[in-house]
């Protein structure tokens, strides 16, 4: 939970920042900011949590060559298509 508490402060203080600095390079270096240490944290969350399993499960299933299936959230689906014909 601290971790997430950290994330929360840090894009509060990206926001404070981007008030008071004007211009684009500052809000560009503060959006960059943020949006690396959300991958970060992404990236460490390999093999963590409850559901981690699940969603291993999940991701075969529907990468699945003779598996066609509608009703799962089509942007879920799109997003897990491209992640493995990227090969991540």
């Amino acid at each position: 939970m601290t971790v997430y508490i950290i994330l929360i402060a840090l894009c509060m203080f990206t926001d404070f920042i981007c008030r008071i600095k004007s211009g684009q390079l500052a809000r560009r270096m503060m959006l960059a900011l943020c949006c690396l240490v959300i991958a970060v944290l992404t990236g460490f969350r390999y093999e963590v949590g409850a559901d981690y399993e699940h969603y291993l499960e999940v991701y075969d299933y529907i990468n699945s060559p003779y598996i066609e299936r509608d009703y799962e959230e089509i942007g879920y689906r799109i997003l897990n298509k491209a992640v493995d014909a990227a090969g991540w």
